[in-house]
Order: C-alpha cells, then structure tokens, then sequence
C-alpha cells in the first residue's frame, strides 16, 4: 500500500506527464541533440600506438583505449575466431574440415577468405534475414481474439532472406517495404518482388475480429507509425498520438502526418472479421488479361447463380408450408400443393443449368495467380486530423501528410496529391542527409557482430535511449555506409576485418576496474547464441538438418486449433523456416528468448534460467538428436574411442577436450559403453555453456 507521501508523488508525477510543456525542451533537442543532427564526416583519429591498428575502426576503438589508459588483449586464437565468425555470418558451427583448414593457413589473407566465403554462403541471408524479421515482428498469424493464418508471409520471409544475400541495398530493401507497389518495374518478377516486399507493412499483430472498425483501423495504423519509427529511425513516435512526445521532439501533428499516410493505405479489409490485403502475382501481362477476362465472364455468372439458389430455397420453403397443415388453416390445397412443385422444379433445373455454366466456365479457367500478403493505396487517400487525446471520435485540426519535423534536415517530406505519400515518405527516409536511417542500421549490425550496439538502446535513439559510446566511430560508419551504396555485406566485411572484432574475450584486470561494461572495446564480448542457433547447431552435429532454401512450410489450418502441420521434412529445416504463429508459440524458442513478435525487436533478451538447463536435459527433441549424433560417429570407420571422443568435442565446441574434460568422459564411457553412453555424451556437450555461448 502506498504511503500518502508516495500517493502525493505519484498524483504530481502524473501531473507533469498530462500537463508539462514540450515545446522549450523541444526546441532545445532540435538544435543540440546528436541524433538528430546529420551524420559528420570525421576524420579518423591519430594514435600512439600506430603499429596495433588493422583499419580505421581500430583506430576509432584505441584513441579512446588510449585517452582511458588501457590496452585492448590479445587476439582471439585461431579456433574460437572461426566459430565466431561462423555463427555471425550463418548462424552454424564451423566443421572440423574447415576448422583444420583455417587452423593450418598461414596465409594473411586467411581470415579474409573465411568472411567471404562465409559472406557468399546462401545461409548467410537466412542468418541476417532472421534478424530483420526481428525488427519486422514477422509472424504467420494475426494474433489477438481470432488469429487467422497469414498463409503467404513466407513470401515476405523469403523475400527478407534473398534480400540479404543479394546484398539489396539497404535504402532500396526500405523502399519496397514501404512502398514497393508504388515503384515502376521492368518485368512481372521485380513487380512481385516488390508487391512481396509491402507484407513488411501487414505482418504485424491485429485483433480482427475487433467489431469497432474504425479503431481497428486507427489502431493498425499505430503498430505500424510504431514499427516504422523503432525499426528504421530509432525512434517511439507512437508515444505522440495522445500527447506531444515528452522527451523527444515528435509533437502529435508529426504523428498525424505519418497517420494521414498509413490510413491512405489499405491493410485491412471490411468485414465481421476484417481480412487483410493479398496481392495477385500474375506471371506476365497475358496472364493478367486471361485473370481479369474470365472474371468479367464468371461474375454475371455467379450473380445468376447466387440468385437461382435463393429462389430455390425460397420456393421449398413456400411448398414445405403448404404441405403443413398447421400453417394452413388445417386443410391442405392439393392444387397449390402440385402449382408449388412446379415452380420447385423450374429452379432446381435452372440452378442445374446455370451450375453447368459456371462449371464450364471454370474448366477453361486460367491459373489462377500467386498471392502475396500486402498493401495498396485507398481509393481515395487524404490528410487526416490529429486525434484529440488519442480519440479517434475527438477530431481536432487536419494535418498535411508528411514525417518527423525535426528529423528534417533538408527538404520536408511533401506528399503529392493523389498517392497515399508511401512513395514520399520512404524517399525521405532514405535520403543521405537523414540524420537517423544509417545511423540505426550501422548500430543494429555492430550490436549482432560485437553482442552489443555503439548505442545500445538499439531501437531507441532518443532521449530515453543511451548515448553512442563511440559517436565519432558512429558518424564516419554512417557516412561510410551511405557512400559505399548502402550496402550490408560491405559494411559487415570491414568490421569483421578490424582488428577489434578479432580480439579475444579475455579479461584483463586492469581494463575491467577502468571500463567493467567493455564499452571501450577493449575486449570482444562473450555472447550467448539464439534460440535457432542453437537448435540448427544441434540439428548440425546429429547430421539431420535440412539445408533447403526457402519455401512454404505449413498447409492450410488455424492456429487456435493446432491444424497446421510442417511439410514431410520441415521439423529439420532451419529455424528461420520454422512457423511462428503469435498466440502458440514455438517450445524451444521460448525457452531461449525469442524475439516478441508483437514488437520490434532489435535486440532480444539473454536470460539463465533454471527452465533452460532442464530442457536440454529432458526434451526428446535433444534427446533424440544426440542419439542420432552418436549413431553418425560410431558409424565412422576406423576411429577408435579416443579419436572419437576428438570428433565429438570438436563438431560441439569446435575443440578437442581438456585434459579434465577427456578424464571425465573417458570414464563415463567405460562405466557404461555402447550407443547410450555416446548419445549421453552428446546430450552433455549440447547441454553445456560453451556449446551455447561464442567467444
């Protein structure tokens, strides 16, 4: 029970939240805050120690290892820099062929080629496309009260996936996602491409069964201002459609302006249970024409059709009530009795007749068209105004279509006449003098490289958010990336190449008490894999995963009911294919932090937990994979138990054991020899720390 002490706080506090004005403290932002002033073009720093750097990012790092008095470690030995490079770029472990391969190269461009290799792998897309999905809060399901199947989000899935290995430039991969219906196209597999590329707008969670459309609508265009502004600005300008923004400069009229776009956007379709938006694929102009004639054919058809079942159902329901002598008069008209059937027959031929028709008609019925979750204009898109306190039955002064003020360096974003303003709004986005989209890009890679962001509020780069620990580092990788043409692969390439990301994880008494959080970077970051991780690494040691590239994975059902199943093989394909479906959620993944699919996440969470450890020592799931594991490498001919006890370290850790490690289970196995022991052994090295963390 609260205090009245703590009651006058709380009253006051929430006070000063309804009533404090923003403007001052707005203005104040604008002009001074760094993350909205426009990325610098530094140059890169001096150091005394000249010989240590490998690129300018080291640079960066060991100007200020050098100002804190300290000196980065040693550099990662040979086999744990392999693993790590492995899970980064592709998210499997390293085998022991590749591990002796790199452990043996004494060329100086060894590492260089494990990253390209790496870089050019199909399952780097899949690795790196995961981590968009993230941020794009990708389900196969609405969620909310009646969760429908989103039966073609694969395709965005893939899309994000081929995305990435294409090396899309990341201003066009925000472009097609935003507006990607709008853009021109030369043939009719960008234009699918692109219309694949919207589902980013539509995936999102919907309660659609909610009966106050109208909110509903409002409300999906929040989750999607919300998304929008947390996956590529950095920023919660959901915050501002009550109230003017308390911390950053995001009053509500900019809220608006985003509403006005968004709600010139159709997401949903109207009914009990509103639908959403699936775009046709058609395979060429020709295949559109056939489509859109044999529609014009079948529909008067279908009309007809439509009509002749309800006069046949009308007149049996006529003839059923002449026949009841209780509904006339107690005596039955024999003659209105055989006039009613006649008129019964007539429509049970005429439906016969139209029904053949019809079947005719879709026998030479073209194919129909691939469909793809998506969005598109509303017929009639327009400014909308702001919404006195979020109501949307409240309506105050209309607002102009357009994006974050004070996030405007250049020219605002004026949205034409005639177009929702998607078109508009991503070429602002994606300007080079916008102060936001490549700062927060560059931060999310380094965070999945380095296990923590320059700034490591990643989907927050306001006020409430944490300052960069390196801003100089920050701007001149902004400005780096912009030049290099936006694009990914390069940018990962030359972080994984300094010599920062190559350090050790050792720690060093002296750095720790200066800097305990590393945010120097005076050593690499010891960080536990994700949930798909580690159970693709497992599926890799027991030989069972399935590398197949993309594809649908779950057939028709709701996922309240459990209806939905995987394709013959899907159970061992890679996480990134498993469905994720938002009201059950996948058993192992939950256990090891996935992503809320509900929000933008840029950043999960990394627990230990006791739930964890009896999982991986109670599942049939790794149960099973470490008996298949152990029947793999007793198959191998000609290795002893020794040697074979190398093999099993080495698929795991990417090591052989320890001295202790080799005593203990050299004694486990003769206490018990055979397939079980084997496949108890695996199950421990699955269930270790260092088979779950990288270092």
């Amino acid at each position: 029970m609260f205090r009245s002490g703590h009651v006058i706080t709380v009253v006051a506090l929430a006070s000063w939240f309804m009533t404090a004005s923003t403007g001052p403290a707005h203005a104040e932002t604008v002009t001074s805050f760094w993350s909205f002033q426009p990325p610098r073009n530094l140059a890169v720093p001096a150091v005394r120690d000249a010989a240590w750097p490998r690129s300018p990012i080291d640079r960066f790092i060991l100007a200020e290892l050098e100002d804190a008095n300290i000196a980065p470690v040693a550099d990662a030995d040979r086999r744990s820099l392999l693993r790590r490079a492995s899970f980064a770029l592709t998210g499997l472990p390293p085998s022991p062929a590749e591990m002796d391969r790199f452990v043996q190269d004494t060329s100086p461009l060894a590492f260089t080629n494990v990253v390209d290799r790496l870089l050019a792998a199909p399952q780097f897309g899949e690795r790196w496309g995961r981590h968009w999905l993230d941020i794009a809060r990708f389900a196969e399901s609405s969620g909310g009260g009646r969760s429908l199947i989103f039966q073609n989000a694969w395709r965005y899935r893939d899309y994000v996936i081929d995305a990435f290995n294409r090396d899309k430039p990341y201003d066009k991969f925000l472009t097609e996602q935003i507006a990607g219906d709008l853009l021109p196209y030369d043939t009719p597999a960008q234009r699918h491409e692109q219309l694949i590329a919207t589902g980013f707008l539509a995936v999102g969670a919907k309660n659609l069964d909610h009966q106050d459309k109208e909110l509903l609508r409002m409300d999906v265009v929040d989750e999607q201002i919300d998304t929008l502004g947390q996956a590529v600005l950095g920023m919660t300008v959901g915050c501002a459609r009550c109230h003017e923004h308390k911390f950053d400069p995001i009053p509500t009229t900019d809220y608006y302006a985003l509403a006005g776009i968004l709600r010139s956007t159709k997401t949903l379709l109207p009914g009990n249970v509103s639908g959403f938006v699936e775009r046709p694929l058609y395979r060429d102009a020709a295949h559109r024409r056939a489509v859109e004639q044999h529609q014009k054919v079948i529909k008067p058809i279908e009309t007809q059709l439509g009509q002749a079942k309800s006069k046949l159902k009308r007149v049996r329901t006529e003839l059923a009530a002449l026949q009841d002598p209780t509904q006339s008069a107690g005596a039955v008209d024999d003659d209105a009795v055989e006039a009613q059937r006649d008129k019964v027959i007539a429509a049970e031929k005429l439906v016969k007749r139209v029904e053949a028709e019809h079947k005719a008609l879709e026998d030479k019925a073209p194919e129909p068209p691939r469909l793809a979750i998506g969005v598109r204009d509303e017929e009639e898109p327009a400014d909308y105004h702001v919404c006195i306190r979020g109501n949307i039955r409240d309506p105050g002064a209309k607002v102009a279509r357009g994006a974050l003020s004070a996030a405007s360096t250049g020219e605002p974003c004026a949205v034409a006449d005639g177009g929702s303003g998607r078109r508009e709004l991503a070429a602002w986005l994606t300007r080079c003098d916008n102060p936001l989209t490549a700062r927060v890009i560059v931060n999310r890679v380094w965070h999945h490289l380095f296990g923590t962001g320059l700034v490591r509020t990643i989907d927050n780069f306001g006020k409430m958010g944490e300052p960069p620990s390196h801003p100089e580092l920050l701007d001149w990788l902004a400005v780096r990336f912009v030049e290099q043409g936006w694009s990914i692969k390069t940018l990962i390439r030359e972080l994984m190449l300094s010599r920062v990301y190559q350090l050790s994880t050792t720690h060093d008494g002296r750095a720790h008490a200066v800097d305990p959080e590393n945010r120097l970077g005076w050593r690499m970051n010891r960080h536990r894999l994700e949930a798909e991780a580690i159970r693709d690494a497992i599926l890799t040691v027991s030989g069972r995963l399935d590398l197949r590239c993309g594809g649908k994975t779950i057939r028709r059902g709701t996922e309240s009911e459990f209806e939905y199943t995987f394709s013959t093989t899907a159970p061992y394909r890679r996480g990134v294919y498993t469905p994720i479906f938002r009201n059950a959620p996948h058993g192992f993944f939950a256990v090891f932090d996935f992503a809320d699919t509900n929000l933008v996440t840029g950043r999960r969470n990394t627990s230990t937990l006791p739930t964890q450890a009896l999982y991986l020592m109670n599942s049939d799931f790794v149960m099973d994979e470490a008996r298949f594991a152990a029947d793999l490498l007793l198959a191998r001919r000609g290795l002893n138990n020794d040697q074979r006890l190398d093999r099993a370290y080495r698929l795991t850790l990417g090591r052989a054991p320890t001295e202790a490690e080799r005593t203990l289970a050299v004694r486990f196995l003769d206490d018990s020899p055979g397939t079980d022991a084997w496949a108890g052994l695996f199950q421990s090295l699955f269930s270790c720390v260092d088979f779950r963390y990288v270092n």
